[in-house]
């Protein structure tokens, strides 16, 4: 393997024929002997994308072989890069070396390697990115911003002659062609990263730029696909590293141990290599990383990372130099190797200290969360099966290691953790350097340990031989329609209200629960025809909400305010009218609104406030206290809430179908840190005055809000009491806001959850395998874990309020999200949660026959094509919810200092807390019985069986069971067991994984019922999709129509209408002829032989 990666690198290299590369005195430099290529120029762009480039100073050279300079940031009288760029000469090529050191630490969008083209001479000419070989064409008249991105390490551009011109860099990460005429500038560029968005002081940039013609067949050399079955590598042991540095070690999809760098600040905050900024350069032996990670609780003090990849055949050894530039105060900074537990359950640990060697075994069980801390010089793991990897790692030098039990604090691995600092206390520590070099292997039974120091480029394409187009349209009903759950108009009934911890329809009394999706940005200003279209597709899936979500965001194709103002106090009244219509369709179709305000609003110079281009998007947090921000605020809702939509001919406050609001979206002062100025400064005056009333003494120097103390945590819940209760009062008794009202809607720590105790309901976020920096997006199935999204969900819930899940999701494109829609409904309904949104159904109202982004679910099969099923079983009640509700007791004190707990700090919400009760939590509970949040959790086996015996988690044959007398439905990986039984089902299938859900649709259980839906869904891909290497990231999107995978299944139903034909559905809602069925007294057969995931049977 490493020879063919070194031969890769060697052909990269060959060229027919070297380019005559010339600079000027400052660095711009051009290319002689061809005529693609105009100049080749060092940028940047700074946060607010100004733009600074070097010029070109001086007639160009040839004999320049070092230009040195300055290339300033604008607005900035401090910051600027030094650069150095070397000319260097070979017998078939010339290289450009780049370098660039900031004069201080700062955040840019990035400084980039701008190589501009010719558009004459371009203009409908082939290019071939490299190494992954795509192909295109420079358009000759605009068509767009972006003509291509990609990872990729250079283009190559076809000549007259037949030869290619490569342009080549050496780094394998994103790289985009840009055609300037959409910004009246006549050239494309492509444009090479040369630093991450956050650079620092005292690290260098680097990257290298190469021009030289090649032959066609050098080409199809370089950019012959390197896919896992031609390197032998899908069932090989792999150690990769991702573009942040951090290693996995995998075969195939099977995740064994992953390593990185973590630091740790006072209070033991927490931040990693994967939310760190760095930037890497490779040639064919090593791959160099810098770049840092911001100590949390500080100023923006980074941990400067050098990191240095050098594989050795089938060894891995790794320099590392880290730097903490100045005193700080911080807990420790470590390398962190993770075993997954999943494979490592009474591994045999050996280690080499200082008084010989130690042996520990992981126990199957929780005992210690620390099992050993001392010096060692090497660590071996040693598995009970030849099937999982044993590692070996060692050190140049005597290196503290901490063994941690992670299920100690919910987790489900085993930490190595190499403490290059670790201080209980927090005392102030550097400046200081740490020098390290690790060595690492591992070893199966599959072969050698294949090393990819950079996997871009290599990609993972699914087999989809067999799969069947199946995109569900925009604009057609549901196969499955099921608009009969909803009452029409929404408000029929009256304003919706909380009554004994429900939503309640006022006119009626009655409760009512909510099954919806998010609109976001664009998606909220369709035009008329499409409004019309979409409310009846959404009422025909079960939804009965939409949440209007990101229509204040300035980057949305359509938006509330207008693009031409240079405020955002007014709205654009074209896309005012559109978001009416569509509120109007909604209703009419018995659509509730939650109705969002303040999401992503970009505040403006025009609006007054201070600092506007330094502002985040809501300004968050200082939303919360400065004055101007929160009269913006009520101005906004005011005029929201007193519009009359012309088409329902109601002010919004006065309309029954807008259902409940929140102030602020994902918005707190508990994890979001007060440090702009002028804001800062006062933010500081009403602290030392909130001091002052209360008696507390605050320290005299400047107070620092990063670093949490208990004074501050209880201000910071004073000063959200006191938002809260200044908003509410406002828009309801001002205003005349109807409807109930909460906070912010994320969980946090129990200090927001307090503050949120005091609205009327409170509103929760999670998301299964989120993406994250980069798009890499976690693998592992929640149907094999005891870590599930709803204990997080569980805890926000309080005794005595509604509560609402406004955002969930399991994200395209990770394989196996079919598991959730169906889950997550019976979850809901057993927990007897009050109503969900899913994030989303779109960004866009732009018709499209793919799926284009993570959150979209509009067309998915394996999640969108799941609702009707899903809201049948969580608004019709399907799954009870459970007796026994577990409150778990939170201390009010508690929650007002530095210490107030999360979720994820809570031993009794651990190990599917929901999977087995219903519960919530309550400040200061009164109740006998209720759990102490420090107790254990209630079981800890691998089989989750909930009180009603309706919802089965078996972890150990990665399946759940959803069984009740009306839905049933089998959620699992079928490679333990071909065959999965609920009452009335059982379903014998060859595939990898699928989702089977059947529901009656009458009052009738399915053994009685004469209408059953029937949806079964595994994965669904784009036509073209490719994955990373690792299958945790997008590489290509795609193109329409999605693909499906079949589902080979031989489907039994018990049932006393043996006489039910078996319908499959179309896409588009037709019925097509009967299947074949097999019929027994009392049960009726058949296997799934239709193109399609949707039947009916009746």
């Amino acid at each position: 393997m490493q020879k063919l990666l070194a031969t890769l690198f060697i052909l990269f290299a060959c060229a027919i024929q070297a380019q005559n590369i010339v600079l000027s005195p400052n660095g711009v430099a051009t290319v002689k002997g061809q005529q693609a290529i105009t100049a080749i120029h060092l940028v940047l762009w700074d946060q607010q994308w100004k733009h600074a480039s070097i010029q070109a100073g001086g007639q160009p050279d040839e004999s320049i072989i070092l230009a040195k300079g300055i290339l300033g940031i604008p607005d900035s009288d401090s910051a600027y890069l030094d650069y150095t760029i070397t000319k260097k000469a070979f017998p078939d090529k010339q290289t450009l070396d780049y370098r660039v050191a900031p004069s201080k630490s700062t955040t840019i969008q990035g400084a980039f390697i701008n190589t501009y083209l010719d558009l004459q001479y371009i203009a409908n000419r082939e290019f071939v990115m490299v190494p992954n070989g795509h192909k295109g064409t420079f358009p000759e008249k605009l068509a767009g911003t972006n003509v291509y991105g990609s990872n990729a390490t250079g283009v190559a551009i076809k000549q007259d002659d037949g030869n290619y011109l490569l342009i080549n860099s050496g780094k394998n990460v994103r790289l985009l062609i840009q055609d300037n005429r959409a910004f009246n500038v006549d050239s494309m560029e492509i444009r090479f990263i040369m630093t991450p968005g956050k650079i620092n002081k005292g690290l260098n940039y680097a990257n290298k730029l190469t021009v030289s013609t090649i032959t066609p067949q050098k080409l199809q050399a370089m950019t012959a696909k390197i896919k896992q079955d031609n390197m032998n590598a899908s069932n090989k042991l792999v150690l990769s590293f991702d573009d942040n540095g951090r290693g996995a070690l995998h075969r195939g999809s099977t995740n064994f141990a992953s390593m990185q760098l973590a630091v740790h600040g006072i209070g033991w905050t927490y931040a990693d290599q994967q939310g760190g900024s760095f930037d890497s350069l490779e040639d064919e032996n090593t791959r160099s990383f810098v770049g840092s990670i911001i100590i949390p609780g500080t100023d923006e003090t980074p941990l400067l990372i050098e990191q240095t990849l050098k594989p050795m055949d089938n060894i891995l050894e790794t320099d590392y130099r880290l730097e903490i530039p100045k005193q700080v105060k911080m807990n420790g900074y470590q390398l962190s190797y993770n075993l997954n537990l999943s494979h490592y359950i009474d591994a045999k640990l050996t280690l080499a200290a200082k008084d010989g060697n130690k042996t520990f075994i992981i126990p199957a069980e929780l005992k210690a969360s620390h099992a050993y801390n001392g010096e060692i010089t090497s660590i071996n793991v040693k598995p009970t099966s030849a099937n999982i990897p044993e590692i070996t790692i060692s050190m140049d030098q005597p290196t503290n290691i901490l063994l941690q039990d992670g299920r100690g604090w919910g987790g489900n691995s085993f930490e190595l953790r190499f403490n290059f600092m670790r201080a209980e206390k927090g005392d102030f520590q550097g400046p200081s350097v740490v020098n390290r070099t690790f060595t690492f292997t591992a070893k199966d039974d599959s072969g050698d340990l294949i090393i990819f120091p950079n996997l871009n480029g290599i990609n993972s394409v699914t087999d989809t031989t067999g799969w069947f187009p199946y995109t569900l349209p925009w604009d057609a009903e549901s196969p499955l329609n099921v608009d009969f759950l909803n009452h029409k108009p929404a408000g029929k009934f009256g304003f919706i209200a909380c009554k004994d911890g429900n939503f309640v329809t006022t006119g009626n009394g009655e409760s009512i629960r909510f099954w919806g999706t998010c609109f976001s940005a664009g998606a909220n200003f369709p035009t008329h025809e499409q409004a019309r279209l979409i409310a009846k597709r959404l009422a025909s899936y079960g939804i009965n909400m939409v949440r209007t979500h990101h229509a204040d965001a300035s980057w949305a194709e359509n938006h509330f305010f207008p693009r031409d103002k240079d405020n955002t106090r007014e709205f654009d009244p074209v896309n005012l009218d559109k978001f009416d219509y569509l509120i109007y369709c909604l209703k009419q179709e018995g659509i509730y609104i939650y109705l969002d305000q303040l999401v992503n609003r970009k505040f403006k110079a025009g609006d007054g406030v201070d600092a506007a281009d330094k502002l985040p998007t809501c300004a968050k947090p200082y939303c919360y206290f400065d004055r101007k921000l929160i009269e913006l605020q009520k101005e906004f809702s005011s005029n929201l809430w007193n519009h009359v939509n012309p088409y329902t001919k109601l002010a919004y406050k006065d309309d029954p179908a807008i259902a409940m609001m929140e102030f602020a979206n994902e918005n707190d002062l508990f994890t979001q840190s007060v440090t702009l100025e002028p804001y800062r400064t006062r933010f500081e005056a009403l602290y030392r005055d909130w001091g002052k009333k209360n008696n507390i003494t605050l320290p005299q120097e400047k107070i620092d809000f990063t670093i949490l103390t208990d004074p501050m945590q209880a201000f910071f819940v004073h000063v959200t009491d006191e938002y809260h209760r200044e908003m509410g009062d406002f828009l309801r008794n001002q205003v005349g806001v109807k409807v109930p009202m909460t906070g912010s809607n994320w969980t946090r720590s129990a200090a927001l959850l307090l503050t949120l105790s005091k609205l009327d309901f409170t509103d929760s976020h999670t998301y299964w395998n989120h993406p994250g920096q980069g798009g890499v997006f976690g693998t592992n199935s929640m149907l094999r874990s005891t870590s599930t999204v709803f204990n997080g969900l569980g805890f926000q819930k309080l005794k005595g309020l509604p509560f609402f899940v406004s955002e969930w999701d399991a994200p395209w494109p990770y394989e196996y999200r079919a598991e959730l829609p169906a889950w997550m409904a019976a979850t809901a309904a057993f927990q007897d949660w009050n109503g969900l949104t899913v994030y989303t159904y779109r960004h866009s109202s732009v018709p499209i026959d793919y799926i284009n982004g993570a959150f979209e679910t509009f067309n998915d099969p394996a999640r969108f094509g799941l609702f009707p099923i899903a809201a049948l079983i969580y608004r019709k009640g399907l799954v009870t919810p459970g007796k026994t509700v577990k409150t778990i007791n939170l201390s009010s004190s508690e929650a007002q200092t530095a210490k107030a707990p999360g979720p994820w700090s809570i031993p009794a919400c651990r190990n599917n807390l929901a999977g087995l009760y219903r519960f919530q939590c309550e400040f200061d509970s009164n109740e006998s019985d209720a759990l102490d949040k420090d107790s254990k959790p209630i079981q800890t086996s691998k089989k989750y069986i909930s009180e009603n015996e309706q919802i089965i988690q078996d972890i150990d044959n990665s399946t759940v069971i959803v069984n009740t007398p009306a839905a049933q439905v089998v959620s699992s990986f079928f490679d333990k067991q071909d065959t999965v039984s609920t009452d009335n089902v059982t379903v014998k299938i060859n595939n990898q994984f699928a989702t089977i859900a059947v529901a009656s649709t009458t009052d009738d259980p399915i053994q009685t019922s004469n209408r059953l839906f029937l949806t079964i869904v595994g994965r669904a891909e784009n036509t073209d999709f490719a994955y990373s290497f690792l299958r945790n990231k997008r590489t290509n999107t795609g193109k329409g129509p999605i693909l499906v995978d079949k589902i080979n299944a031989t489907i039994t139903i018990k049932t006393a209408n043996n006489n039910l034909n078996v319908y499959p559905m179309t896409n588009t809602g037709e019925k097509l002829p009967p299947l074949k069925v097999t019929r027994t007294p009392g049960q009726m057969a058949f296997e799934t032989t239709a193109n399609t995931i949707h039947y009916i049977l009746e």
